[in-house]
């Protein structure tokens, strides 16, 4: 039950560093009462007794023990952050990792396990986010400087400026034409790219298909080898038949044609008289 309280927990920071950069939570926050404010006060009270396993967690994420929690911190949301959800926000169709490597993630990084368990890698955590900023992108009241930074993108991508996607993606916008034509056919193909239970479901039928057809595959070379010595067998079948068919006459056919040249032929030595002896 502790490790499953503490993971809930590792999350809400998890969250709370997307939304805001860094994943120290200050008392001052207006969250003073909150349990994350709770939890990351605890971590760093009992640095000493934690595993080795939970302070790789913590360090991995940047993750503040003593001195000055402010320093060295990304003030208005991480610009790779940022730039993913303005893409979302922006081009809905497109689905989170295309947004995410628009933003800047790479492979090596998104496919990182952040968490005890080894589907919980660095995308999950960033999709789960992303989710979450997206459903209250534009209702949103309390607007941190992260999310005014992120407005801002937005209007970018959304105007008419020919350069817009270079001024927010950088060299990342050579993506976004190949993206939307990956939009456009998911779209003809009525995908919704956010439905992640279906695409499992996709995947899982395709993988089911493929094994079908593995363990057919045998079965069909079976049969025409099948075939093959079927037709082979036929083959000899009609063969012997053929031999037993009759089978003096062709001797005595030979023994007619003999005795045909036999009667016909004629000796090539002179017609001795007996007289003449």
């Amino acid at each position: 039950k502790a490790n499953v309280q503490w993971n809930l927990m590792y999350a809400e920071l998890l969250k709370w560093k997307e939304e805001h950069g860094h994943p120290n939570v200050p008392a001052k926050s207006g969250e003073k009462k909150s349990e994350l404010v709770k939890f990351v006060h605890r971590m760093r009270a009992k640095k000493d007794g934690l595993s080795e396993t939970r302070l790789r967690l913590l360090n991995d994420i940047g993750f503040k023990w003593r001195g000055d929690f402010r320093k060295n911190q990304t003030f208005g949301g991480d610009p790779k952050v940022n730039r993913m959800v303005a893409a979302k926000v922006a081009f809905p169709e497109l689905s989170f990792r295309e947004c995410m490597y628009l933003g800047g993630f790479e492979d090596e990084e998104l496919d990182t396990v952040i968490g005890p368990q080894t589907w919980r890698t660095y995308y999950v955590t960033l999709k789960d986010g992303l989710r979450n900023v997206i459903k209250v992108f534009d209702t949103r009241t309390r607007k941190t400087k992260a999310h005014l930074n992120r407005e801002a993108l937005v209007s970018v991508l959304r105007s008419e400026d020919a350069d817009r996607l270079t001024k927010v993606f950088g060299d990342r916008a050579g993506l976004f034409e190949g993206f939307m034509e990956k939009a456009a056919e998911r779209k003809r193909n009525g995908i919704n790219p956010d439905d992640h239970r279906a695409s499992r479901r996709r995947k899982a039928d395709r993988n089911e298909k493929e094994e079908c057809e593995r363990e057919n595959a045998p079965e069909e070379h079976d049969m025409a080898i099948d075939k093959d010595e079927e037709k082979e067998t036929s083959d000899m079948e009609a063969h012997n038949e053929y031999e037993q068919e009759e089978p003096d006459q062709e001797a005595h056919d030979m023994d007619e044609r003999h005795g045909q040249h036999l009667d016909s032929w004629q000796p090539d030595y002179p017609n001795y008289q007996y007289d003449d002896l």
